[in-house]
Formats: C-alpha cells, sequence, structure tokens
C-alpha cells in the first residue's frame, strides 16, 4: 500500500488501517467485557440513589405529618390549660366570696349576739 500526503504530512494507508481496525476489535472487547459492567454499575448506582430520594421524601413527609400532629396537640394543650386557668380562677373567686359571705354572717350574728347579752344584762 502506499504512502498518503494530508495537508501536507505523509501518512502511510496500511499503518492507518491497521490501527483502525487495532482500535476497532479494542473498542469491541472493551464493549463486550467492560462497558457492561460500568453501565450496570451506574444503573445500581443511579437507583441507589433515587431509592435513597424516595426514602428520604418519605421521612420528611413523615417528620411534617408528625410537626402538625405535635402543633395540633400543643395548641389544644395551650387552650386546655387556659381553660382550667380560668375556671380555677372563678372557683378562687367564688371561694373567696363564700369565704367573705360566711365571715360576714359570722360578724353579724356575733354582733347580733353582743347587742342580746348587752340588753339582758341591762
Amino acid at each position: 500500500m502506499g504512502d498518503i500526503t494530508i495537508f501536507g504530512i505523509p501518512v502511510a494507508l496500511g499503518t492507518m488501517l491497521y490501527q483502525a481496525f487495532i482500535f476497532t476489535v479494542l473498542f469491541w472487547l472493551l464493549h463486550k467485557l467492560c462497558f457492561k459492567k460500568i453501565v450496570d454499575a451506574l444503573e445500581n448506582r443511579k437507583k441507589h440513589i433515587e431509592n435513597q430520594l424516595t426514602v428520604t421524601e418519605q421521612y420528611k413527609e413523615e417528620a411534617k405529618q408528625k410537626l402538625e400532629e405535635q402543633t395540633k396537640l400543643l395548641e389544644e394543650t395551650r387552650r386546655e390549660v387556659l381553660e382550667m386557668r380560668k375556671k380555677c380562677k372563678e372557683e378562687t373567686e367564688q371561694l373567696l366570696k363564700n369565704a367573705r359571705d360566711e365571715a360576714y354572717q359570722i360578724r353579724a350574728k356575733a354582733v347580733e349576739e353582743q347587742k342580746k347579752r348587752l340588753n339582758q344584762g341591762a
């Protein structure tokens, strides 16, 4: 085979065809032996990452639901505490009123008894 010149550079046509054949054989061997394993490894990694993203989304959704539940529970507890404080305040005021009324009645009764004693003694 003869040499050819491309852009002023001599190229051996036989060597070029031989290198193209060797490259094709090497590429075919790599494709059969390595590329499938590499592609499979990349696919497995892709599936693993997608699975992890799915699991992460599930955990995120669960955390969001639990946060909402806790927020509702906290609000309900606050409402109950406010109701209890209001009820306790009302009961305390009623007890104080009853105690004042009873003290007033006892005092009035004592004054009345004292007046009777003074009237009986006079």
